[in-house]
């Protein structure tokens, strides 16, 4: 299942877990600069509107 997951895109997940409500969840390696919601919600970084552009031009490409 976990094969199908593969993209040069998106990280490649470790596992799946269930917990008690057989509810499943993926499990992903952590990244060096957190997740990128918090990584651009950050105000300490200030990116370009290049920067930006490129990271929704990767975003769209792991939707693939």
């Amino acid at each position: 299942m976990l094969n199908y997951l593969k993209h040069g895109r998106v990280l490649t997940p470790i596992g799946i877990c269930i917990d008690g409500t057989c509810i499943p969840m993926i499990i992903m390696p952590l990244m060096e600069n957190g997740d990128l919601l918090s990584y651009l919600r950050n105000d300490q970084i200030l990116l370009t509107v290049k920067q930006l552009l490129e990271f929704a031009q990767q975003i769209a490409e792991g939707n693939e």
